[in-house]
């Protein structure tokens, strides 16, 4: 008798908290077919739960948990958390709803201990992470946070690496530590640098000659890693450089070009296009669809496109272009 009344309590107690925070179980533009209504509305439910145990929740809509003011915090959103459910039955979603916010809870936690006036002690947490364009506009907050391009339509994210995960870096700090934005995000590339990933070749078969390519992974690490291929993965990259894809934040596969096959990119990009394209679609952190031509540490993307037959064609950026023109100049 005394588990039944211990289940109706709290039973009562989580369904008149949710009514009493004004819950629309509304998406947010975008998002509509991601989950079903009712498995979105378990996830809604368990988020509103976990948060209800630190923090007194003012509305829930369109995807967005917003707080009542004065606790440090103004609100969570659930966009993430959206696509990282969006395959899982109900049961699962309550599994990953709880942990991803224990992780965020323990990430706040460890960031409350920490002293952000004292730069040295910080410094060393630096890291960078790399996204699609589209996931730091939906944030809302560009303008607090401290970032840079280093491909187009992707932005780069000055981050602090904590135990339990990744925080922004406020752009107020910059100010307190007397620091300029190129610095630190030198210093966390540097840190970046000494993760360990894994790297593996593959031979690939375009017009029945065989290609190389090389794949690194790291679920953390890998776009950030990437960034800084020349010092990282120097053999990777050729006497004109790299085609590079880094369709999701766990994996990138490059293509080295060499004098001795200059064009050889040309079928990487039009064998892996499909590929790259369903890694990025269906990954909760997708970076992007696009292939970039890195050379000289910069990352210039490259146009490709479908024809009414079907047929991928792909044009080389002006500078790969004018290499191979100056090489064909030479060999007169």
């Amino acid at each position: 008798m005394k588990k039944i009344f211990t289940c109706l309590l709290v039973f009562f107690l989580l369904t008149h908290l949710v009514s009493a925070q004004k819950v629309k179980y509304s998406f947010s533009e975008g998002y509509e077919n991601v989950l079903t209504a009712s498995k979105y509305k378990v996830l809604v439910d368990k988020a509103v739960e976990q948060i209800s145990e630190r923090y007194k929740i003012k509305s829930v809509k369109d995807g967005v948990i917003r707080l009542k003011d004065g606790q440090g915090m103004t609100e969570f959103n659930l966009h993430n958390l959206l696509l990282i459910c969006k395959d899982e039955e109900s049961d699962q979603i309550v599994l990953l709803v709880e942990d991803h916010f224990k992780k965020l809870f323990d990430t706040i936690d460890a960031q409350s201990k920490l002293n952000p006036e004292d730069f040295a002690s910080m410094q060393d947490r630096l890291s960078i992470r790399v996204y699609n364009e589209g996931i730091i506009k939906s944030m809302g907050n560009k303008e607090m946070l401290i970032t840079k391009e280093d491909m187009e339509g992707t932005v780069s994210l000055l981050m602090f690496d904590l135990p339990s995960g990744f925080t922004p870096v406020p752009k107020k700090l910059l100010e307190l530590w007397n620091q300029k934005e190129d610095t630190l995000f030198g210093l966390a590339q540097q840190n970046v640098n000494k993760q360990e990933v894994i790297r593996d070749s593959k031979k690939l078969q375009a017009q029945g000659d065989s290609m190389e390519v090389h794949i690194i992974e790291n679920d953390d690490y890998c776009a950030s890693y990437v960034l800084d291929l020349t010092n990282n993965a120097p053999e990777l990259v050729g006497e004109w450089g790299s085609v590079i894809t880094i369709p999701n934040k766990g994996v990138a596969v490059i293509c080295t070009i060499s004098e001795e096959t200059p064009v050889e990119f040309v079928n990487f990009i039009k064998i892996l296009r499909p590929i790259v394209a369903k890694f990025y679609n269906e990954h909760p952190q997708p970076v992007s669809k696009e292939f970039y031509w890195y050379y000289n540490q910069t990352f210039t993307k490259i146009t490709t496109f479908e024809d009414e037959n079907g047929q991928v064609n792909v044009i080389a950026p002006i500078g790969l272009s004018q290499l191979m023109i100056a090489d064909q100049s030479s060999d007169k």
